[in-house]
C-alpha cells in the first residue's frame, strides 16, 4: 500500500510539471526560456524557504556540499529544459530529455529483468520521437543538445538527491537546493536581455504559478519518493512522464498523436508497470558513470 501511494505522489508531480510546462511555454515571447526558469525556480526558492525554514539548523560541510551539489544539477536540469522546449514540441523535448534517468536505471540495475524493462522504456522513448512524422525544419539541432544536456543534469540530480536525503531532511534539500539553483541561473538570467519592462502583475502572477507547479511542488513530492523507493524503479518510473505530456499537449496545445506514438505510450508503460512489479527496495545507490 506505501508503494501504491509513493507511485501515485510521483505521478502527481510529474502531472505538476508538465502542466508548468505548458503554462511556461506562453510566456516565453515575454521573458524567454531563461527569464522564465530564473524567475520560476525564485518563486519556488521563497516558498520552501518561507514553509520549511531550513535556517533554524545548522550545517555541516558534507551537507553544503551535498546541497550545492543537488542546486546546480537542478538549475541545470531545468534551465537546459526550457531552452529546449522553447525550440521543440513539449512531446520531443520530454522524451529526449528521457535519456538521463533511463542511464541511471541501467547503471543502477543488480538484476537482468531490470535492463529488459530498461531495454522496452528505450524502444517507447524513440518511438514517441516523432522524427519520421514531422518536416526536418521542425527539430532543431540546437534544440535536441539543450535536450540530450538537460538529461545529463536529470541524472545528476537523480543520483545527487538519492545520496543527499540520506543524511538531509526532504524540505531542507528541496529548499536550499532551490536557492542554490537560482544563484546558480543568476549569471545567466543577467547575460540575457533586459526583461524588466515586461515585469507587469500578470507575467508575475503566471511566474508564481509555473514556480508552483513546475518546481515547489513536484520536487519535494519527488525528494519524497526518491528516498523510499530504488533508484531503478525510481528512474524507470518516470518513463510515465512523457504519457502525461502527451496527454496534456492533447488537451491544453492541441497536439496530435498518431497510432504509433500511442504504441510507444503503451511500451513505456508496461517498463514501468514491469519495474515497479519486480525491483527490489533494497537496490543501492549507484556510482556515477564514467
Amino acid at each position: 500500500m506505501r508503494q501504491l501511494s509513493l507511485i501515485f505522489f510521483l505521478i502527481v508531480a510529474m502531472t505538476s510539471i508538465q502542466t508548468g510546462a505548458s503554462l511556461a511555454k506562453e510566456i516565453f515571447p515575454v521573458l524567454g526560456a531563461v527569464g522564465i526558469s530564473f524567475l520560476r525556480i525564485v518563486f519556488a526558492a521563497i516558498l520552501l524557504i518561507l514553509v520549511f525554514r531550513p535556517w533554524r539548523k545548522r550545517m555541516d560541510r558534507n551537507q553544503l556540499q551535498a546541497i550545492i551539489l543537488y542546486g546546480v544539477s537542478l538549475g541545470g536540469m531545468n534551465v537546459l529544459f526550457y531552452l529546449a522546449l522553447e525550440r521543440m514540441p513539449l512531446g520531443i523535448t520530454v522524451a529526449l530529455e528521457f535519456v538521463g534517468p533511463l542511464a541511471v536505471s541501467i547503471f543502477s540495475s543488480r538484476r537482468k529483468i531490470d535492463l529488459f524493462w530498461a531495454l522496452l522504456a528505450i524502444i517507447g522513448i524513440f518511438l514517441v520521437m516523432p522524427i519520421f512524422h514531422v518536416e526536418k525544419s521542425d527539430l532543431d539541432p540546437l534544440g535536441i543538445l539543450f535536450a540530450l544536456a538537460s538529461a545529463c543534469f536529470w541524472a545528476f540530480y537523480m543520483v545527487f538527491g538519492k545520496r543527499a536525503r540520506s543524511f538531509i531532511s526532504a524540505g531542507r534539500l528541496v529548499s536550499l537546493g532551490m536557492v542554490v539553483a537560482a544563484l546558480t541561473l543568476l549569471p545567466l538570467y543577467l547575460m540575457t536581455e533586459n526583461k524588466l519592462e515586461a515585469l507587469n502583475f500578470e507575467v508575475l502572477q503566471s511566474s508564481l504559478c509555473v514556480g508552483l507547479l513546475s518546481s515547489a511542488i513536484p520536487y519535494f513530492l519527488e525528494s519524497y519518493v526518491i528516498e523510499a523507493l530504488p533508484l531503478t524503479t525510481f528512474g524507470i518510473l518516470m518513463s510515465l512522464e512523457p504519457v502525461i505530456a502527451a496527454l496534456l499537449g492533447i488537451f491544453l496545445l492541441q497536439e496530435n498523436i498518431t497510432f504509433l506514438q500511442w504504441s510507444a505510450i503503451g511500451c513505456i508503460i508496461l517498463a514501468s508497470m514491469g519495474s515497479s512489479l519486480v525491483t527490489r527496495r533494497e537496490t543501492p545507490p549507484p556510482d556515477l558513470p564514467n
